[in-house]
């Protein structure tokens, strides 16, 4: 699946766990004697149910899978380098001759 679509199932999970749940609990002890100790409870897990899903998922897209764009900049990164090891071998190779020149002019 893409990583888009699962950060859309992470946002529907933590609207559904951190503002639905905690509204229907909150409608059923203002309305239906629903008991008030247990709409507290399971409303404090759930919304420490959709702080471990936030955390889950930007942990996840920073950590393990990256991003396409973070791994096309060490692609272009390397390149670079390998460019700049390349000129400065020249540049030694260069400097070399400079050298040898130098000590025949001597």
């Amino acid at each position: 699946m893409s990583n888009g679509f699962n950060k859309w199932i992470a946002a529907l999970a933590i609207i559904f766990m951190g503002f639905a749940f905690p509204a229907v609990l909150v409608y059923l002890s203002a309305f239906y004697a629903f008991n008030i100790w247990f709409t507290a409870i399971f409303s404090f897990l759930s919304l420490g149910g959709a702080v471990g899903i936030i955390s889950i998922v930007m942990v996840g897209t920073n950590y393990m899978g990256g991003s396409d764009s973070s791994t096309e900049k060490q692609k272009m990164l390397r390149a670079q380098m390998i460019e700049t090891l390349k000129e400065m071998d020249e540049v030694i190779f260069y400097l070399s001759d400079i050298r040898d020149f130098l000590k025949t002019e001597e």
